[in-house]
C-alpha cells in the first residue's frame, strides 16, 4: 500500500481519470449486466465492467488518501465523483466550456470537496439495557440520557433554523420530543466532514463505552441483561439514531421504545475506582500501547458478559485474557496465558496450582469450541471462566505496576519475571 507521504496530490489522479472516463448515455448488454446505469436530473449514464472497475479503484484510492482519520465516508465521496463524472460528460449539453475545461474545473471541485473542513454532528445510538432512573449520566466521552432530553439540548445550544439547503428539517421542526416513545440514547459529539462518517464514529465509540459497561454487569443488583447497541443487525425492527450537524441539519431516523435495566450507580457504589479507570481511558486521546491492550480486555470482557450462547462467551473471554496476559508471541501460549492467569488470580501458591490446572482445562474447552466446533457447553464452565476474567481484567485494570509501563513489550517482560518464565522471551507484535 502506498504511504500518505508518497501519494501524489488527489487532483493530478483525478483529472487524469476525468479525462479518461467517457461512459456511454445508452445502454449496452456489458453496462447492463455490470449493474444499475448512473442516474441524475441531467440524464443517465451507462459504465460497463471495465470503467466501474476503474472508477472503483479511483475511489478506493482516494478515500484511502483522504480519509486517514476515517473523517469521511465512502459513500460521500462516491457521491462526489459521480458528480464530477456528469460535470464532465455535460448531458445538458450547455456547450459553454470545452471539454477539458469541464475536467480541469470538475477535478477541482472535487479536490475541495474531499478538503473541505470538519465540523461538529451530535450523534444519538439507541442503546438498551439503561435503567430509566439513573439517566443521564455520562461515560467516557458519551452522555446516556432520553431521546427528548437531547432534542432539547440541541434545540437549546443550535441557532433557529426551518429547512437547510437540502431540504431537510431542523430540530426546531422536529416534534418528536412530544411523542409517545422516548427511547434511551448515548450520544456524544464527532467531528467528521460528512453525517455518515460521524455515524460511523460515533457508533463505534458509544459500543466501545457500552462493552467497557458491560464488564461491571455482576455489580448491578437486579441484573438481567446486558447493554447492547440497537443496530439493524440486532434482530429489532427499529432502531434509533440522532444525527445533527453544526449548520442544524437533521439526518436522524428511525425510533423505538427499549426496556431500561443498567444501573450506573450501583457499579459505582461496589466498583468507583476500577470504573473510574475506564473512564479515563475512554476519555484519553494518546493511550499508550499497554492502555489500548487494557481497553481491548476491558471490550472483550464485555462482550464475553453479554455473548447470547455460552460457546461464545467463553471465546471472547479467552480473547479478553490474552489481549491483557499475552501482549507478545503465541509461543506455547497455552502455558504462558495459564501461568499469567493463575499469578493474577490468587496469592497463594497452593491457589495458583488449583487455578493453573482449571484455566488450562477450560482452555482446552475454548479450543474444541473454536477448532472442533462443540456446541454444548455448561453454564458452569461458561461461569467458572467469567468469574476468573473479570476478576484477572479487574486486577490488572487496578495494578500499579502495570499502569507505569508504556509499551507491550514492557509488559510482556513484566509478566515474565512475575511469573518466573524460563526460556527465551517473546518478541511483540505491532499495536496501532
Amino acid at each position: 500500500m502506498t504511504s500518505e507521504s508518497t501519494e501524489p496530490p488527489a487532483i493530478s489522479y483525478v483529472r487524469e481519470f476525468l479525462r479518461g472516463f467517457n461512459p456511454s448515455t445508452k445502454p449496452t448488454r456489458d453496462s447492463i449486466d455490470s449493474g444499475l446505469p448512473w442516474i441524475r436530473a441531467e440524464g443517465l449514464l451507462s459504465p460497463t465492467r471495465e470503467e466501474r472497475a476503474k472508477y472503483r479503484e479511483l475511489l478506493v484510492r482516494l478515500h484511502r488518501q483522504v480519509a486517514v482519520r476515517e473523517d469521511i465516508s465512502l459513500a460521500a465521496l462516491d457521491r462526489a465523483a459521480q458528480t464530477a463524472v456528469f460535470r464532465v460528460a455535460d448531458l445538458a449539453r450547455t456547450g459553454t466550456r470545452r471539454r477539458r475545461d469541464r475536467v480541469r474545473d470538475a477535478a477541482e471541485e472535487l479536490e475541495a470537496f474531499v478538503h473541505r473542513p470538519a465540523r461538529d454532528f451530535v450523534i444519538g445510538i439507541q442503546v438498551r439495557g439503561i435503567d430509566v432512573a439513573t439517566i443521564p449520566f455520562e461515560f467516557g466521552r458519551v452522555r446516556f440520557e432520553r431521546m427528548s432530553q437531547a432534542y432539547a439540548q440541541i434545540v437549546e445550544v443550535r441557532s433557529p433554523a426551518t429547512v437547510d439547503d437540502s431540504g431537510s428539517s431542523s430540530p426546531d421542526d422536529n416534534d418528536e420530543s412530544n411523542s409517545d416513545h422516548d427511547a434511551i440514547i448515548g450520544s456524544l459529539t464527532i467531528r467528521a466532514r460528512d453525517d455518515k462518517a460521524a455515524e460511523t464514529l460515533g457508533e463505534r465509540e458509544v459500543r466501545e463505552t457500552v462493552e467497557c459497561l458491560n464488564l461491571f454487569l455482576a455489580h448491578v443488583p437486579s441484573f438481567s441483561s446486558p447493554l447492547y447497541v440497537l443496530t439493524e443487525r440486532s434482530g429489532a425492527s427499529f432502531f434509533d439514531r440522532l444525527i445533527w450537524d453544526s449548520d442544524g441539519k437533521d439526518s436522524s431516523y428511525s425510533h423505538a421504545p427499549s426496556p431500561d435495566l443498567f444501573a450506573i450507580g450501583a457499579v459505582r457504589d461496589s466498583q468507583g475506582p476500577a470504573l473510574d479507570r475506564v473512564e479515563q481511558l475512554l476519555k484519553s486521546s494518546r493511550r499508550t500501547e499497554v492502555e489500548e491492550l487494557l481497553l481491548q480486555g476491558m471490550r472483550w470482557g464485555g462482550r464475553a458478559l453479554a455473548a447470547h450462547t455460552a460457546e461464545d462467551s467463553i471465546a471472547f473471554a479467552f480473547t479478553a485474557l490474552e489481549c491483557v496476559l499475552v501482549p507478545c508471541g503465541k509461543d506455547d501460549i497455552v502455558k504462558r496465558l495459564s501461568a499469567r492467569v493463575a499469578w493474577a488470580a490468587s496469592d497463594a501458591e497452593s491457589g495458583r496450582k488449583e487455578v493453573l490446572k482449571e484455566i488450562k482445562d477450560a482452555y482446552d474447552l475454548r479450543s474444541r469450541i473454536v477448532h472442533d466446533g462443540r456446541i454444548e457447553v455448561s453454564e458452569r464452565d461458561r461461569n467458572w471462566v467469567n468469574g476468573v476474567m473479570r476478576y484477572v481484567l479487574l486486577k490488572s485494570l487496578m495494578n500499579r505496576d502495570i499502569a507505569e509501563l508504556a509499551t507491550a513489550q514492557h509488559l510482556e517482560e513484566y509478566l515474565r519475571r512475575e511469573t518466573r518464565e524460563a526460556g527465551p522471551g517473546q518478541e511483540c507484535r505491532t499495536h496501532a
